[in-house]
């Protein structure tokens, strides 16, 4: 049974898992009661706030035989053999540590990847895991599966690299309290998003060949920020919903390679997402200096402060076009 103040001290990082703080408390708790785990805590804070070369050398090194001192305890059976000395410099592949516990983690897309994932959550360093990847072939119902048995609390951010025909929607419960997500698929089929309902997510990235797009656009995300979309058959039509909402903080719209820039320059002035959109990302868009005067004249007429950024590398923008964008914006990228 957990003592109530480590389950107090976890909870803490569970809610917050970018604080160093609340890893430096737990971490002085746990080498209090013995745990080995405490000081290895301290020296990845420590290594963190280094600035001097050399300390920095003497401490990875001091940190590399402690992670191999205590190997069996920190490490499950499938991640055992790891090069801890990779590991400390923050070049290890597949997993990536911070303040004592695994930090980021990629599964590698096959089912033992996906077992192997599932060892490391069910161990003490798998507990505070904050950035997910996953590489999918056909495991989206073996990912799905473990993750509701043991995704941690502490998730925020999730990539998935999917490379076959697939439903996503399995997924989705298990997910509640991430804050990013991003899908890039690389199939033959449109891949299935099913019904999203993520209440905390900020940050929405898709890319490839999905299917259908508009219940994603008129899903309930009320803390949504940004959205990027790399999609080789999206429309105007399609994002006009996501244009008309008002019930989104969303202020960052990123649009990767689409040929409808033009239109989308003339409409998105006289929607709500017009009135507060703070970045406008159109990379290997086909704006013209026609799009680029028309989004200007109709971002002026709504009396609104300028953007935060406009970057438009990549597009048929002449000086007059980017002068007329910098009218409106506090920066412009070409």
């Amino acid at each position: 049974m957990a003592d109530a103040t480590e389950t107090e001290l976890a909870a803490a990082i569970d809610d917050d898992p970018y604080d160093v703080e609340n890893y430096r408390v737990y971490g002085d708790w746990l080498e209090g009661n013995g745990d080995p785990r405490g000081r290895l805590i301290g020296m990845m804070i420590l290594l963190e706030r280094l600035t001097d070369r050399n300390k920095r050398e003497h401490l990875m090194g001091k940190l590399a035989a402690y992670l191999d001192e205590h190997r069996e305890a920190f490490f499950p059976a499938p991640y055992r053999r790891v090069e801890v000395t990779t590991l400390v410099r923050g070049h290890s592949g597949n997993m990536q540590w911070r303040y004592g516990f695994a930090h980021h983690v990629t599964a590698p897309g096959y089912e033992e990847g996906v077992a192997a994932l599932g060892e490391l959550l069910a161990h003490p360093s798998g507990r505070f895991v904050v950035e997910l990847g996953a590489v999918l072939g056909t495991e989206t119902q073996e990912l799905a599966g473990m993750l509701r048995e043991r995704c941690p609390r502490s998730l925020r951010a999730l990539t998935l690299d999917v490379h076959a025909e697939s439903d996503l929607a399995p997924l989705w419960p298990a997910l509640a309290r991430i804050h990013a997500l991003s899908v890039e698929h690389t199939g033959l089929f449109p891949l299935a998003l099913g019904d999203i309902r993520l209440p905390e997510l900020r940050r929405l990235a898709l890319d490839g060949q999905l299917s259908p797009l508009a219940p994603l656009l008129a899903a309930p995300l009320p803390r949504l920020e940004e959205v990027r979309l790399a999609l080789p058959d999206l429309r105007i039509a399609d994002l006009r919903p996501l244009f008309e909402r008002t019930d989104l903080p969303l202020t960052a719209l990123r649009l990767h390679d689409n040929p409808f820039t033009d239109d989308l320059c003339r409409e998105l002035p006289a929607t709500p997402l017009g009135a507060r959109l703070k970045l406008l990302d159109l990379p290997a868009g086909m704006m013209t200096d026609r799009g680029a005067l028309t989004l200007a004249d109709g971002l002026r007429a709504l009396g609104r402060p300028p953007l935060d950024a406009i970057n438009v590398p990549g597009n048929r923008l002449s000086r007059a076009g980017l002068a007329a964008l910098r009218t409106v914006a506090i920066r412009v990228t070409d």
